[in-house]
């Protein structure tokens, strides 16, 4: 009796001394600052982030919902399509890219009017406005698209050289025994670039339950290349068809390969014609100057 009355005595000093000892007027919130959970964390969390982070990054997204609020539906649409074919270069969407494209497009001729002035022109004159005004569509339209378009088109090159020797692979696997899935799987371990990233994509979307037909089909939109078009046509209406994966795919493959012979002896008979232009404009005149100049001169000399 005397050993648990000394016990209980013992234990309640422990917890008055506790008790006392905390320190008065702490809050939940200044327990969880000590583990770096409060809001205190946070501010000192924000504060140590670089400038572009806190500051700039803020500031465009700020300008991207503005210029997602003024922006037409249709030219958002389009351009979110041909970012979706770019792959979504730095992981842009249609509102920043946007938003950015007007940025440019304002700052230019801005600047253009602030080198004018410190050259002691006029910025309001006629040629000046114009010029300005030219910079302006220039910025904003023209070279946002055409940087677009040519992301867009190197995007698709490469996807349709590496499309045959993907699709040799994944033949060699189906035939192999290998299902659909893990002859993709195979593909995306042993390459790299825009095909096998969307090859990645589809196993990742089947993976979280999304049916195997539609992620084909959003993998043909999301590239545009109309032989990997043609080859998920295919492979979808054959396993509606219950017919045999392997043969498709080798009929397949020998037909993405034939199309690319025929597009190389394309591109092989326009390499005359387009080496015209750089001929005449270049090549020629150069040498009628080498080949007609000494003659020239001495005709020249004899008149003198």
């Amino acid at each position: 009796m005397v050993v648990i009355v000394s016990l209980l005595v013992f234990i309640s000093v422990v917890l008055l001394v506790l008790a006392v000892g905390r320190p008065h007027g702490e809050t939940a919130e200044g327990r969880l600052e000590r583990y770096g959970y409060g809001p205190g964390s946070h501010r000192v969390r924000d504060l140590s982030l670089p400038f572009s982070r806190r500051v700039i990054f803020p500031v465009l997204r700020s300008l991207a919902r503005i210029g997602a609020a003024l922006t037409p539906g249709s030219i958002k649409e389009k351009t979110e399509e041909q970012l979706v074919l770019a792959g979504n270069p730095y992981g842009l969407r249609a509102a920043p890219f946007l938003t950015v494209a007007f940025a440019i497009g304002l700052s230019v001729p801005v600047l253009y009017g602030a080198g004018v002035t410190l050259g002691q022109g006029n910025p309001m004159r006629g040629d000046n406005y114009l010029i300005a005004l030219c910079l302006a569509v220039l910025s904003v339209y023209v070279l946002p698209r055409m940087w677009l378009s040519l992301r867009v088109s190197a995007r698709k090159r490469k996807i349709e050289k590496t499309l045959p020797d993907a699709l040799d692979l994944i033949t060699i696997s189906v035939e192999a025994g290998l299902t659909l899935e893990a002859a993709l799987a195979r593909v995306v371990a042993r390459s790299k670039g825009p095909l096998a990233d969307e090859f990645g994509r589809a196993l990742q979307e089947t993976g979280l339950g999304k049916d195997r037909a539609m992620a084909l089909r959003d993998v043909s939109k999301r590239t545009g290349v109309a032989d990997l078009q043609s080859v998920v046509a295919s492979l979808i209406q054959a396993e509606e068809m219950g017919t045999s994966i392997g043969n498709v795919l080798r009929v397949q493959s020998d037909a993405v390969r034939v199309r690319r012979q025929q597009r190389a002896q394309e591109q092989a008979i326009q390499a005359p014609v387009k080496m015209l232009v750089p001929l005449i404009l270049f090549i020629l005149p150069t040498m009628f100057v080498v080949i007609l100049g000494p003659a020239v001169l001495r005709i020249a000399a004899i008149f003198k």
